[in-house]
Parts: C-alpha cells; structure tokens; sequence
C-alpha cells in the first residue's frame, strides 16, 4: 500500500518552502472535480512520498479556506523564486498536474503507486501562474481558473499577506538562506 500521509503545508512560507523540497522531485496535484490538493515527494532513489492537505483549490471555499490558499499561494511563489533564481545550484524538478478523481482517490487511498499515478494525469503549470498576476490571464487551466486567480490576487494585496510578500523578497537571494526549515 501507498496510502497517503496528512500535511498542511505551514502557513508560513519559509517554513512551505521547507516542507517541500524534501525531495529531489515535488510533483503538485489539483483533482480536476473538486480541487482538492495533494503533492508527492520523489527521490531519487525512487521512494515516494504522498501527502493529502486540507486545501481546495478552487473559488468556491469560505474566508478560512480563502486565507490558507493566500498562504500557499505565498508558498507556491517563494518556490518558484528559490527554483528559479539564478546562481542556485538547486536541481530539483518541480511538475505540477491535473488528475481526475478516480486516479486521486486511487492515489490518497494508496492503491496504486504514485508514479502510476502521475503518469495518468495530465502535466500542467498550473502551480507557476496562479499566484503570478502577469501570467494567470493568458490560461485557462479549469472551470473557475480567472475568477480563483483574481480572488487570490486581491487577497494578497491585503495585509498580512502583503507584508509577508515584502518580507520574503527583502530575503532574496534564497540559495542563501542556510538550511530553510524543513
């Protein structure tokens, strides 16, 4: 069996970012009815690790639900910066997809093997536009991708998120930072 650990990601994103590199491979995943959202950490020893969150990503979630995406979307870009910044000798993959919901449930339930999984779902950047207001017009991901996208954005402008966002960027360059908690 395969079966799925619980994770939240931190809602601090240092602390996301720590979570997440773990591996030498983050596979993100959003199931396509829901948004429910999970990812797998890949070795490169082949061991795999599969974590459900409590996160939906999608418009249709109340004010705590909206918050804690706020946070992960923070977590989502400090990712992007650290995988992309240059100087960074990081080589780690980072691929996110769209899986339907027989193959997440399969997947959370651990009856099948999560590269058997990944293999069925279907690759998509989904991970790298979302939070990005330049780039969340020009795709269309699912049903509801704009009105998400915009919601979040919105949000983020607010206080604390921010201020946090103003935080992390005054931290760059990020291969700097010794030994981000894990």
């Amino acid at each position: 069996m395969f079966k799925a650990e619980y994770a939240r990601t931190p809602e601090s994103p240092i602390k996301g970012l720590g979570l997440l590199i773990k591996a030498d491979r983050l596979h993100l995943i959003r199931e396509m009815s829901r948004g429910a959202f999970a990812f797998v950490l890949d070795n490169s020893s082949g061991q795999c690790s599969t974590y459900q969150t409590p996160y939906h990503i999608s418009e249709q979630t109340g004010s705590g639900g909206e918050a804690s995406l706020a946070w992960l979307m923070l977590t989502f870009e400090l990712l992007y910066l650290y995988y992309t910044q240059p100087g960074c000798d990081n080589k780690m993959s980072i691929k996110s997809y769209l899986m339907d919901s027989d193959t997440y449930s399969s997947l959370i339930d651990g009856k099948t093997h999560p590269k058997n999984a990944l293999r069925k779902a279907s690759e998509a950047s989904w991970w790298e536009d979302i939070w990005d207001k330049e780039q969340f017009n020009h795709v269309d991901y699912w049903e509801g991708w704009k009105p998400l996208c915009e919601k979040l954005a919105q949000k983020l402008e607010t206080t604390p998120y921010s201020m946090e966002r103003a935080s992390l960027t005054a931290q760059l360059p990020l291969h700097t930072i010794s030994n981000p908690p894990k």
